[in-house]
């Protein structure tokens, strides 16, 4: 038993050993950072502290012990090693408390000063002083860093240098006592802890270094692992996965993604992701989600269209995390794009059947309502005859009563003739009457000039037995000239009715309340603009009711005398026919007034008419009343040449609606092809984008079928033979449009003028086929035609061409022909005083010149005003001036006038030197001292400014940029070109951020800037920076769309634009072994290449300068009116989104035309 119980208590305590060191080591040992590295560095200096904090504990133990016991023994000073101890202490609680790092650099440097003291008091040869500096660089690179190591070796080489220069130059003697003396079992002792120490110190580094090993093999292992794991889940997601790099080059792709754009891998790595992956529509909202990204690091759900191998568009939602590195930087992107295009088709077909049926609903909704207006206008009427039999039928007896007298009175008279025409005049009276009631019941639509007068004198007869029933006078002023164009019998509607509802207002009334018992019509004229009064003295409406008079069925007054539509049909009649509106005056038991206004119409103004001949669905009808193709698409192209109003352009929305929505999928109209090429060039008129490049595709090929020989003339169908000069006419019409231009049609065309014979059997008259000729032809009979064209107009009004509707369109264009917006090109006042100073100014810089020269100066400088357009290099320091607003006020004209002529100076000169730059055929030896000349005169003029010196410096600037742009694109931006065959150089220039092709232009700026100067501002203000910004990108879109334009021309003389540059990159990515180029013979490749994609690229940089051009002009906040100047970047946009669409055409014809 005695021996279990010892044995169980051994086990116990052994238990308790690991335990008790558990508890010691997390008390006293364990590190506090949570860095894994910093870890290691920590245990090694709570490991050297307490090692320390022991030795010096038991040293102050020992020492106090012999001073004590001993006194003779020669001990060091217990309190040295008690305030030693103290010290270390104090760093070994720092350390505890988490300033592991500021305990480590006092720990340093008290064993640097420590040894440094040793070496400088007891010499430099002391063992224990060298080994020390070793043990202290050793233990700075354990705990802090390899670095800090070499720092501390320098500084303790530099210390060992300075104490032996002190002792070498006896400045300081040291205590040499030791080398006297042998080594004793303290020195043997102090040695064997150092070597402990440095020993120590290795054991220990080398064990956290293993302890780091592993946990780094550990960390690769799980690492490798989770890479294992995320390339399975990278390579088999469904969703298309990449890695961009934050260069924005194509790292990785999946195979989900492979499969969808049909790329193989190895074509799309190192691809830029922006024109590989998204679509030319998706470029600028790509570019700045990407720009997004590489700031926050995260996108989600955004929506954007990418583009297939095959050119097919997707629409995908795109979410994208960065991965970065230990310091933070962006490694690549893990992008993730859903494919919801067939969920976008879903949508927009559910989107295109509600939109149908909401069309559907309200085509029937209206047709209801036209039905019920229908209904309700006829039961009005029958009730409206109703109540008006009365005073009818009185009418009727007193002409009758009046026949007959006068019959009874004829026998046996001599006055027979008189009573014969009393007789004739009252049944002519009995026939109106009826007449007039017949069309009012039957609601005949009959539309004619009329006068007003006569019609609201026949309703008046009409009322007239109900009011003298009631004692009620009817008082008209009438006015015999007023005639307007509409249909007479709606107007007496409108007329009966209020007269009607007039006398009725008395009816209500006391006859003794209303002594005045009268109604007043008032009829009158002012400008174009008819008004109609019709005002009583009545019972007045009240306040409550005023303003539902005009709801369909409300009424006040009993079922006899009404139903409750009259004002309300009566409102719809001036609103839809008469496109006037109606107004009431009331107070109740006074009175009420009615007031109409309308436009006065007349066929010299036959908008209105051709309004009302407009069918619902937006078609006109021929002359057997049948809807045409052909009339509608000749109206519609007459009102094309228009100035567009609000109803011109109603009328032609809605023809062009109803062309469109008779053609098929082949773009055909009708089988007469005539008939499809002038709905053709009409809606090209009307809109030019309706007629995209799959569309022409399908034009060409018809035309093609139809062609009696290659180039035309043309067909009239499939099956005929016949070649009609009208069928030509609206083919040639058309393809001028386009800007072709055949001879064999012109060749027709002309014989037709010349012979004078244009008869068709397209149109019924000749005028449509001069008409049409006359919109394109420009040949040598063009004067012949104007003189058969104005005949034909001269008889437009007395002649009926096929329609009273085409009639009115055929001349209403040659009666009102669009005028020419000239308020851009042609200059203003203000302009044309500042371009005589300029040339006058001009004229005075060259008036010592001799003769010839002076002549070429000033041609040269009238030659670059007449050939800039947009007139910027004259005018551009007069727009700033504009802009500025009442602080340019403070600039004079004559100063603005000097900024033209030395704008004009430098562009003039620029334009000669570029000529010869580009070895030009046109560059002029003679003329170049001239440009010698502009350059000098130029030059002066800004160096001789009374400015501040800042903006010469800025000008000398500009200069040497301007000459070593010019320099860099003579020297790198040309290639050799022999034959044809242009040789790719190994390295194509890179213009960077183009500021290579704003420099040499960059002169075009100094006159604004030189104008802030003036106004106190400097070169670092905002305003001067977004000043340059505004002219730096909007001139490099500009130089951008001229080297876009002129790019074939560059290539074949070897000239290295910036889209000849962007065209060799993409004809590399295409062909990347080539070192030549066959200008003739690949120019088809090329152009292929140019338009697919090249152009897009060009015009998207065109565009995104412009756009950080107008974002610059915006925030100079000295400007009052940026318009000025913002027509500028207007126009350089124009172009780029001009060319933009001219690429979808192009692009679009050539895949429809090869399949």
């Amino acid at each position: 038993m005695s021996t279990q119980r010892k044995k169980k208590s051994w086990v116990s305590f052994r238990h308790k050993i690991p335990e008790s060191a558990r508890f010691l080591y997390k008390k006293f040992i364990e590190p506090k950072s949570k860095n894994e590295d910093l870890k290691r560095r920590e245990f090694i200096l709570n490991i050297f502290l307490l090692c320390i904090l022991i030795l010096y504990g038991a040293g102050f133990l020992f020492s106090l012990y012999f001073s004590v016991i001993q006194p003779e023994y020669k001990a060091i000073n217990p309190l040295v090693l008690l305030a030693i101890f103290i010290i270390f202490l104090l760093l070994y609680i720092v350390s505890r408390f988490g300033f592991f790092a500021i305990s480590t650099y006092i720990f340093i440097g008290i064993l640097f000063i420590a040894t440094t003291y040793a070496v400088y008091k007891w010499g430099i040869e002391l063992p224990p002083g060298l080994l020390f500096f070793s043990l202290v660089i050793i233990i700075s690179g354990i705990l802090i860093s390899t670095r800090f190591a070499f720092i501390i070796a320098l500084i303790s080489s530099l210390s060992i240098a300075v104490v032996n220069y002190l002792q070498i130059n006896n400045i300081k003697i040291p205590d040499l006592y030791w080398k006297a003396e042998k080594m004793k079992t303290t020195d043997i002792t102090v040695l064997s802890i150092i070597f402990g120490v440095i020993a120590t110190v290795s054991w220990l580094s080398n064990r956290e270094i293993e302890k780091s090993l592993k946990r780094a093999r550990k960390s690769e292992a799980v690492m490798k692992e989770s890479e294992k794991r995320f390339r399975q889940f990278f390579e088999n997601e469904p969703e298309y996965c990449y890695m961009i790099s934050p260069e924005g080059r194509i790292l990785d792709i999946n195979a989900s993604a492979l499969k969808t754009l049909g790329y193989e891998k190895q074509e799309i790595i190192g691809k830029p992701f922006l024109t590989t992956i998204y679509a030319p529509s998706s470029y600028d909202k790509a570019k700045n989600l990407f720009m997004k990204w590489k700031k926050t690091g995260k996108l989600r759900n955004e929506e954007l269209n990418i583009i297939t191998k095959n050119k097919e568009e997707r629409i995908i939602l795109l979410s994208a995390d960065a991965m970065r590195n230990a310091k933070g930087e962006i490694v690549h992107s893990i992008s993730v794009q859903r494919d919801i295009t067939e969920r976008k088709q879903a949508e927009e077909a559910l989107q295109k059947e509600k939109d149908l049926l909401e069309v559907k609903v309200e085509q029937r909704t209206k047709e209801l309502k036209k039905v019920q207006i229908e209904k309700m206008s006829q039961l009005y009427r029958f009730a409206e005859f109703g109540r008006l039999s009365t005073g009818l039928f009185h009418d009727l007896v007193n002409p009758l009563t009046a026949v007959s007298l006068n019959i009874e009175r004829i026998e046996g008279q001599p006055e027979t003739k008189e009573y014969l025409d009393r007789a004739i005049k009252a049944t002519k009276r009995m026939e109106n009457f009826i007449s007039a009631v017949r069309k009012q019941m039957s609601h005949q639509e009959s539309k004619a000039l009329f006068f007003l007068t006569k019609q609201i004198q026949q309703a008046i007869q009409i009322l007239l037995y109900k009011a003298q029933e009631l004692n009620i006078k009817i008082t008209f002023f009438p006015n015999e000239n007023i005639q307007t164009y509409g249909d007479p019998i709606k107007f007496s509607q409108i007329i009966t009715n209020l007269i009607n509802n007039a006398v009725d207002a008395y009816s209500k009334t006391n006859k003794e309340i209303n002594k005045r018992r009268e109604i007043e019509i008032k009829l009158s004229q002012r400008d174009n603009i008819i008004s109609l009064t019709v005002e009583d003295w009545g019972c007045g409406i009240s306040k409550e009711v005023i303003s539902k008079i005009f709801q369909p069925l409300f009424t006040t007054k009993n079922a006899k005398q009404g139903i409750g539509m009259g004002l309300s049909l009566i409102k719809t009649i001036i609103e839809k026919d008469f496109h006037g509106n109606i107004k009431v005056e009331s107070y109740e038991n006074k009175g009420t007034k009615f007031i109409i206004k309308f436009p006065k119409i007349m066929m010299e103004n036959p908008v209105y008419y051709l309004i009302n001949q407009q069918q619902e669905d937006g078609s006109f009808l021929d002359s057997n009343k049948s809807k045409s193709i052909l009339f509608t698409s000749l109206i519609l192209s007459c009102l094309n040449n228009l100035e567009e109003t609000d109803q011109i352009k109603d009328i032609k929305q809605k023809a062009a609606n109803f062309l469109l929505s008779q053609k098929d999928d082949n773009w055909l109209f009708s089988e007469n092809i005539g008939i499809n090429f002038c709905v053709l060039s009409t809606l090209t008129k009307y809109n030019p984008e309706i007629i995209n490049g799959e569309a022409i595709a399908k034009i060409l090929m018809t035309l093609t079928s139809v062609e009696s020989k290659e180039g035309g003339p043309y067909y009239s169908s499939k099956v005929s033979n016949n070649v009609d000069i009208g069928v030509n006419a609206s083919i040639a019409y058309f393809l001028s449009l386009q800007n072709v231009d055949l001879p064999e049609l012109n060749n027709l065309i002309e014989a037709a003028i010349d012979s004078g014979n244009f008869k068709s059997e397209l149109f019924r008259s000749d005028y449509p086929v001069i008409y049409l000729i006359s919109k394109f032809y420009k040949g040598s009979q063009k004067g012949k035609l104007a003189e058969r064209l104005q005949n034909e107009i001269n008889y437009l009004k007395r002649s009926d061409i096929s329609s009273s509707s085409l009639n009115t369109a055929f001349y209403l264009e040659a009666s009102n022909p669009i005028k020419k917006k000239e308020s851009d090109k042609s200059p203003t006042d203000k302009e044309k005083q500042i371009y005589n100073r300029i040339i006058k100014l001009a004229e005075q810089r060259f008036s010592s010149l001799n003769g010839e020269i002076k002549d070429y100066a000033m041609r040269e400088i009238k030659k670059t005003i007449k050939g800039n357009s947009d007139k910027q290099m004259t005018f551009m320091a007069y727009y700033f001036k504009k802009a500025l607003g009442k602080k340019g006020e403070k600039i004079s004209d004559d100063l603005i006038a000097k900024f033209g002529l030395a704008n004009i100076f430098f562009w003039t000169a620029f334009i000669i030197y570029d000529d010869f730059w580009d070895e030009d055929e046109e560059a002029n030896p003679k003329i170049l001292p001239t440009a010698n000349l502009y350059a000098r005169h130029f030059t002066n003029f800004f160096t001789s400014l009374s400015i501040k010196k800042e903006f010469h410096q800025f000008f000398r600037e500009i200069m040497d940029k301007l000459d070593a742009a010019n320099t860099w694109e003579t020297v790198y931006c040309r290639t050799k070109v022999e034959s044809g065959k242009l040789t790719i150089p190994e390295n194509i220039p890179n213009y960077g951020n183009y500021d290579l092709k704003y420099q040499p232009a960059s002169g075009h700026i100094l006159g604004p800037v030189a104008m802030l100067y003036l106004l106190g501002y400097k070169e670092n203000s905002p305003e001067m920076q977004n000043l340059i910004s505004y002219f730096r990108n909007y001139l490099i879109a500009m130089q951008i769309n001229d080297d876009a334009h002129d790019w074939e021309e560059d290539l074949r003389r070897g000239h290295l634009s910036t889209v000849v540059v962007m065209l060799l990159q993409d004809y590399l990515e295409k062909y990347p072994n080539k070192k030549e180029i066959d200008t003739d013979k690949e120019l088809e490749e090329l152009q292929k290449i140019f338009w697919f994609k090249t152009i897009v690229k060009a015009c998207q940089t065109a565009i995104f300068h412009t756009d950080k051009s107008r974002k610059a002009l915006k925030s100079i906040t000295i400007l009052e009116d940026i318009t000025p100047l913002e027509r500028f970047i207007i126009i350089a946009e124009n172009v780029a989104k001009k060319a933009l669409k001219e690429q979808e055409t192009t692009t679009d014809f050539l895949k429809s035309y090869k399949a």
